[in-house]
């Protein structure tokens, strides 16, 4: 009874090997990530010069300065309403 095992435990199926074919089960290009890649990514484009990066920051920052200055204002108002009313 020993000899049948001994030849049964010689005789275990060896398992295939592996070999990647390249194809994608899941998607990992996932919103949120640090390598997320959006449907319009090109990476052909162009970069920007240090001259067109300062002009966009300058931009975004003129567009978002009313905002600012009405939210310092209102908080100003309120710091002044509780100044005068506690007095």
């Amino acid at each position: 009874m020993s000899k049948e095992k001994d030849k049964t435990a010689k005789q275990k199926k060896k398992k295939p090997k592996y070999e990647d074919d390249g194809h994608t089960i899941v998607d990992m290009n996932i919103e949120g990530t640090s390598w997320y890649r959006g449907k319009n990514y090109d990476p052909n484009v162009p970069k920007l010069t240090r001259k067109e990066k300062w002009a966009v920051f300058k931009g975004a920052f003129l567009s978002m300065l009313p905002a600012f200055l009405c939210t310092v204002a209102g908080f100003g108002i309120a710091i002044l309403l509780m100044v005068l009313w506690l007095k």
